[in-house]
């Protein structure tokens, strides 16, 4: 499509509705064009890590698969924080994306081990607000498993596998079976 229409970043276009969310470009105004329009050419690189983009199977996205990717990290511990799992007030994607950049967190566990001295120092970070996200992390320990599990790393796995995957813990209060004390927090 891009080609069709010979889109270029910085162009002027017409958009319609389409659909119910993503509207459709209906034309561009060349007559508007300045000579500053690009061509777009699709990304092979992630342009976080560096490494290849791949297209997984049946989707149109390009992806960069490297585990120890900035980018994939840092999204995967604001999907952690959020509504969809451990739903940890204070913690959206501004707050993480702070942490992560000055080195206090990299992985969901050093969000546990964060202090009171780590939050204050941080831009727009006040004692109330880092004594309300220290309480609400901790709060967070009593979250079901099924949260903090692969579905909080990976959101389209189906909450049912994380719930029964994993047996010896307990889930909403309950013993799974061979339940040996497993927790959940630190």
């Amino acid at each position: 499509m891009i080609r069709e229409k010979d889109l270029r970043i910085g162009d002027r276009v017409v958009v319609r509705k389409a659909g119910d969310i993503i509207p459709e470009i209906v034309g561009v105004l060349t007559e508007e064009r300045t000579g500053k329009e690009r061509l777009f050419s699709m990304p092979t690189h992630c342009p976080e890590c560096g490494s290849e983009l791949v297209r997984l199977e049946e989707e149109v996205a390009l992806r960069c698969i490297n585990p120890k990717c900035p980018a994939q990290i840092r999204e995967g511990l604001i999907h952690f924080v959020s509504r969809e799992a451990m739903n940890i007030d204070g913690l959206g994607e501004k707050v993480v994306t702070q942490l992560f950049d000055n080195h206090l967190i990299v992985d969901v566990a050093d969000l546990y081990r964060l202090k009171y001295d780590d939050l204050i120092k941080m831009e727009r970070m006040g004692e109330k607000s880092a004594n309300n996200l220290l309480q609400a992390i901790e709060a967070s320990k009593a979250n079901s498993l099924e949260k903090a599990s692969v579905r909080s790393r990976y959101p389209l796995y189906r909450r049912q596998s994380s719930e029964n995957s994993r047996p010896g813990f307990s889930y909403n209060g309950q013993p799974g079976p061979g339940d040996h004390g497993g927790t959940l927090g630190c």
